[in-house]
């Protein structure tokens, strides 16, 4: 966190995953009191079907701009907003966001009810390092737009 108190997306340790034994209990925290996240947030995930955003994550991108509206329209149908694995929701962005090495973990859309602003309104992306745990946490990378 910057000494204006502000947090930005791409930051080390931005996001962590904490890791904890099947048997240990766990129970919520308050953050610091510096920290302001708003009112709590819950995401529920249903099973659905993914497929490329667009030409930047597939090799031979087959449709003409005519044909990616409704590709576009066809995508919306089969998952929602905000999803685990698949492939990463980027918006603005002109390229495939996922670091090399790393697969996407979560992809969570801006949402005004859950005071979610990624990058002017676009989308948070988090990746993850297979085989970078360390006691405690999963490392993770992210992007947003």
């Amino acid at each position: 966190m910057d000494p204006r108190g502000e947090i930005f997306w791409g930051d080390p340790r931005y996001a962590v995953a904490l890791l904890s034994a099947a048997h240990v209990e766990s129970s919520p925290r308050q953050p610091p009191p510096e920290v302001d996240f708003g009112a709590p947030a819950a995401i529920a995930f249903t099973p659905t079907i993914d497929i490329p955003r667009d030409e930047y994550q597939v090799r031979d991108w087959p449709f003409t701009t005519d044909e990616h509206e409704t590709y576009d329209v066809l995508r919306a149908t089969l998952h929602g907003r905000d999803y685990l694995f698949g492939y990463p929701q980027h918006c603005t962005l002109a390229y495939d966001p996922t670091p090399t090495g790393q697969i996407p973990l979560l992809s969570l859309g801006s949402d005004d009810e859950r005071a979610w602003y990624w990058h002017d309104g676009d989308c948070l992306m988090l990746f993850l390092e297979p085989g970078r745990a360390h006691p405690g946490a999963i490392s993770l990378g992210s992007d947003a737009g």
